[in-house]
């Protein structure tokens, strides 16, 4: 039987961080965060600013969107996306499951 060639890992990084800013929305102020999609020698390929109570659920969708249209490059898709926190490997994972999840230190 003749052996299948493998494909190459590219990983992207994926990951939050909170702005410096409050939104002054409704009853309670609000911080919001940034998701980045990186490339592996670290250019932004993708983001997005949401309230944090909606940016997981935005986040796998928003990969997509990433994949189809980076900002930077043509379109592809990575075979492994590395994330730092448990919940968005979970959304990451159960919303793409094409792509190798793994949860680990991110830059």
């Amino acid at each position: 039987m003749p052996k299948r060639a493998s494909r190459a890992v590219l990983e992207w990084v994926g990951g939050t961080a909170s702005l410096p800013a409050f939104v002054a929305e409704g009853d309670e102020p609000w911080r919001p965060q940034v998701l980045l999609w990186l490339s592996p020698d670290g250019a932004i390929l993708g983001s997005m600013v949401a309230n944090p109570s909606e940016l997981l659920g935005l986040a796998c969708g928003n990969l997509r969107e990433t994949i189809a249209r980076p900002a930077w490059g043509e379109p592809h898709a990575p075979t492994r996306v590395r994330v730092a926190t448990p919940e968005l490997a979970a959304v990451r994972a159960a919303g793409c499951p094409d792509i190798e999840v793994v949860c680990a230190p991110t830059p």
